[in-house]
């Protein structure tokens, strides 16, 4: 991990992570080196940066490094964003684009919302 992130989260509990990318890398390491509270600061500032040009990427990520928290920030996002418009115009595309394991993306978000 990169020493400066690593070295301030040991000894301070907190980060500065600048944009998306660095998150995201940031949250990779954190995940490699089972820093967990690195990962969920991550997870919460990629929350916050979901937008219409990320949101497939972070949920992927998310499925990929177990990222439970960024995983229901993304679905609710998608169904706050985009499901509407999707269910209407697209039917079926979600679970097209974004597979996840054995489950739908429509399974996911039902699970989601119960």
């Amino acid at each position: 991990i990169n020493a400066e992130y690593g070295m301030e989260w040991c000894y301070t509990n907190t980060t500065k992570i600048a944009d998306t990318d660095e998150a995201i890398h940031v949250l990779t390491l954190a995940d490699q080196y089972q820093l967990s509270g690195l990962k969920e600061n991550c997870e919460n500032f990629l929350i916050g940066s979901l937008c219409y040009d990320n949101y497939h990427e972070l949920l992927s990520l998310s499925d990929t490094l177990n990222c439970d928290i960024m995983e229901k920030g993304c679905l609710k996002w998608i169904i706050i964003h985009k499901l509407p418009w999707l269910i209407k115009n697209k039917p079926g595309y979600l679970d097209e684009v974004l597979p996840h394991k054995n489950k739908t993306v429509g399974q996911r978000l039902i699970n989601f919302i119960q």
